[in-house]
Formats: C-alpha cells, sequence, structure tokens
C-alpha cells in the first residue's frame, strides 16, 4: 500500500535496466520504456540503466534514425494529423507509421523518433487504454534534434 501511494503521489524514485544480449532490442523493451514515461509523467523520478557493455555499437547504429527517416516520418504526421491529431490504436498506428520510416529495426527507430519529437517539444505523446494520441505542436520553427538525450546515449554507445 505504501509503495502505491508513494507512486501515485509522485514521490517513487524508480530504475529500469536493459542488459539487452540479444541481436536487437524488441517490443517487449519498448513496453517497459512506456511504462517508465507514464510513471514520469505522474511526476515520480526514473533512473533508466543500460547493462555494462551488452549493448553493441552495432545495436546503437541500427537504431539511430537518419535524418531523412525523421524527416518522412514528420511529413507523414503532418499529413495524417489535423487539428485535433491522431488517437488510434496503438499498434496498428506504429505499424502503419513505421511503414512510412522504412529501414532495418524500422518500428523501434519510430518509436524513437516520436519519442525525440515529443522531447524536443515538436508533439505531445500520450497513451490511454491502448490508444496512442499524438499531436503536433510545432510553430514552424527549427529544433536541433541531435541535442536529444536519446541520441546522445546512442552515439555515446558508437563512439
Amino acid at each position: 500500500k505504501e509503495i502505491r501511494e508513494l507512486i501515485n503521489n509522485g514521490g517513487a524514485r524508480f530504475y529500469i535496466g536493459f542488459d539487452p544480449t540479444a541481436d536487437s532490442l524488441h517490443v517487449g523493451h519498448f513496453m517497459a520504456l512506456c511504462l517508465m514515461k507514464r510513471l514520469q509523467m505522474a511526476g515520480n523520478r526514473p533512473i533508466a540503466l543500460i547493462g555494462g557493455g551488452t549493448v553493441s555499437p552495432r545495436d546503437a547504429a541500427r537504431l539511430m534514425p537518419s535524418r531523412e527517416q525523421f524527416v518522412r516520418l514528420w511529413h507523414t504526421l503532418e499529413r495524417e494529423s489535423g487539428a485535433q491529431g491522431l488517437c488510434e490504436p496503438e499498434l496498428p498506428l506504429l505499424r502503419r507509421l513505421s511503414a512510412e520510416v522504412a529501414g532495418a529495426e524500422s518500428f523501434l527507430r519510430t518509436v524513437l523518433c516520436l519519442y525525440v519529437f515529443a522531447e524536443r517539444g515538436l508533439l505531445q505523446l500520450s497513451r490511454t487504454d491502448g490508444n496512442l494520441s499524438l499531436r503536433i505542436q510545432s510553430d514552424g520553427k527549427k529544433v536541433a534534434l541531435d541535442d536529444s538525450a536519446y541520441l546522445r546515449a546512442l552515439r555515446d554507445i558508437l563512439s
């Protein structure tokens, strides 16, 4: 009961850890990241840990979106979302957006792109009852996507 109250009141500090040993990350990792984000949005403080050296530079390179993939996804979001944005069942929406991004590991790249857009203030992301809601918040200003903490972490693995 104390833990539930702590989390519900937004005072918990928690960690989530990954030590992927397979060839790549998978949707199970994404679900844990979604939970981490929801707890963070409720005022809790997450600490993300990545296992000691088992994430290879090859994995990081396959996950890193290209500028072209960011641009394709952004144009798709602009085309498909009106003033109300998009709100659709999560997996079908992500699959459809991933088809626009294309390339190896496109599903995870799409998710990463969406999180980078949200982190940089370009997109509002929320999940409710299995639906993913996306709403563009851009006012046309240029934003430095390279300053994203997500992308910096991947670049650190690559170097």
